[in-house]
């Protein structure tokens, strides 16, 4: 497979020459790092068959995906402008929400620094092969997402025009890469160290809320006619979007009339990529060496200033407040700042809360009452829960760390009952993370629908946290970032996930039902809070002998 990878690039030798790039050292060098990723889990049949599962579902997944936009691209000749776009928008996005959850890494690995930088390797090469080695998975990605699509392409309007959509898919995909990575190397450029570090986490939390936007925002542009007609016709800033380039380029050569503004789209869409080919390996590339050494160097600036943040007395008010043992509230200080500087911890947690608005966002924009009458209504309803994705993400990402070989720790600090560790980390998070989000969006709900529905919120709050719980005591209890993330958990957080929703629309449900058979929930409160209390003691109490990850 990495020999069959490696002939594909063969053909483009003179043009990634003409880039000042060495193809010797670029060939070596990638077909090392192909080879290793092959090598990673050979020890381990089981993670070897896990890793496998997770590439050939992940595969499935995203050519059912692209079996779904088919069904855009055979709503006839009429239309195949508008749904073009909407098909190579979904492309770039998800190329680009691949490459910044999970391949930038790639990028800024600095596991290899000590055998290559001392090497005779240019800036160039060593940027070239980390932007390919990203380029070969995300590929993956958007020929996944086409090969339906491809199949349907040629037999409606032929095999010239698949060729055409193939090579248009290609040229988008380099664009997404190309793009995402020049933002990444311009902020090389203005920081270097901890506050690179920093500010490349943001950048992709920040990407990723935008980009679940725009995804949640596309399927509800085909059912808009009206866009649809307005797309008949072609517009000057149509040349600012890079779907356009491509769907504006090939439409007139498969309906015919194609004109000079449709050259003009054809010379972008493949220059604008060459462009970008140009600007990361000549102008971007230079120094990249260096900027990528002072990832590894800690910036004692910002060491001191988190030092300083540490010392806040607020953190230790709050577990004060929170927790009933003095080693509860230990974890609980501890876990706060651990959460609050790590940085793994917050690109998972993070696009979460952003998620969140998009999810109400969306909610109130299907719905066609307008907003002065949405008081009559029981959206309400969605407000309280939504933020309850929140808390669920938080159960489910805490566990997890790169560091989890730390956890030994946990082992040999003198408590009776590690349940009182787990419950203050659990504490600590829902204090930082979920609590503030839930009294943001539900202020919009008291602003909408007034004070009649308090008694509703503190009840959903209840049931949230009930709910919670009763799924801590569903899974093994673990210490808090003392396991490791594999491949192997892939469909078992599949599960988790279904069940998670499943969760909210039960509560929900329930919350609902009572509001519609106008049953005051400040009857069925005393009970939530009942078996609230009990879940949270069962789960503070929780022996050494339930726990799991104790080696």
């Amino acid at each position: 497979m990495v020999k069959f990878i490696l002939i594909l690039f063969r053909p483009f030798r003179k043009m990634i020459e003409w880039a000042g790039i060495n193809y010797q050292q670029f060939e070596v060098i990638l077909q090392a790092k192909l080879t290793m990723d092959n090598r990673k889990v050979m020890g381990n049949n089981s993670q070897r068959k896990g890793l496998k599962n997770a590439l050939l579902t992940q595969t499935i997944f995203y050519v059912f995906i692209g079996g779904m936009l088919t069904g855009m691209l055979a709503k006839g000749n009429g239309a195949l402008f508008f749904f073009l776009t909407l098909f190579f928008s979904f492309i770039m996005i998800m190329v680009i929400l691949g490459l910044i959850s999970e391949f930038n890494t790639i990028l800024f690995d600095t596991r290899d620094n000590s055998i290559l930088l001392p090497r005779p390797i240019t800036p160039r090469t060593l940027l070239f092969v980390r932007v390919m080695h990203i380029m070969v998975y995300l590929m993956l990605i958007s020929l996944s997402l086409a090969i339906i699509p491809l199949i349907v392409f040629a037999f409606k309007f032929g095999i010239p025009s698949m060729l055409l959509l193939l090579v248009d898919v290609i040229l988008i995909t380099l664009f997404a890469v190309f793009l995402t990575n020049i933002i990444y190397l311009l902020l090389m450029k203005i920081t270097t160290g901890e506050k690179l570090k920093d500010i490349i986490v943001y950048s992709q939390i920040f990407m990723a809320i935008i980009f679940m936007g725009a995804y949640q925002l596309m399927p509800r542009l085909v059912e808009n006619q009206a866009l649809i007609v307005g797309f008949q016709q072609i517009h000057w800033w149509m040349f600012l979007v890079p779907p356009f380039w491509m769907s504006a380029s090939i439409t007139p050569i498969i309906n015919g009339g194609f004109s000079l503004q449709s050259a003009g789209f054809l010379f972008v869409s493949v220059a604008m990529p060459l462009l970008g080919l140009w600007l990361v390996t000549s102008v971007l590339a230079k120094n990249f060496s260096q900027n990528l050494a002072t990832l590894d160097q800690g910036d004692t600036k910002s060491d001191k200033k988190k030092g300083k943040a540490e010392k806040s007395s607020i953190v230790d008010f709050l577990s004060g407040i929170c927790s009933h043992t003095k080693e509860e509230r230990i974890s609980f200080s501890t876990i706060w700042r651990i959460a609050n500087r790590d940085r793994k911890f917050k690109q998972a947690v993070y696009p979460a809360l952003g998620y969140v608005f998009i999810i109400i966002l969306m909610t109130f924009l299907n719905n066609n009452t307008p907003l002065s009458e949405i008081g009559s209504t029981k959206k309400y309803l969605i407000l309280i829960y939504a933020p309850s994705l929140v808390v669920y993400i938080l159960v489910f990402t805490i566990r997890f760390s790169d560091n989890f070989k730390a956890s030994w720790i946990y082992q040999i600090i003198p408590v009776q009952r590690p349940g009182y560790l787990i419950s203050g980390a659990f504490k600590a998070i829902l204090v930082q993370l979920f609590i503030p989000i839930f009294i943001i969006v539900n202020i919009f709900t008291l602003y909408f629908w007034g004070l009649p529905v308090l008694i509703d919120i503190v009840y959903g709050f209840c049931s949230i946290l009930m709910m919670t719980y009763l799924m801590l005591q569903m899974q093994p209890p673990t210490f808090p970032f003392s396991d490791e993330k594999s491949t192997e958990q892939s469909g078992r957080n599949v599960v988790k996930n279904l069940l998670m929703f499943f969760s909210i629309g039960i509560m929900g449900g329930i919350h609902y039902l009572l509001v519609y058979l106008k049953i005051n929930v400040l009857f069925i409160l005393p009970v939530v809070l009942v078996i609230l209390f009990l879940l949270s003691r069962k789960y503070r109490l929780t022996p050494w002998s339930k726990m799991v990850n104790m080696n």
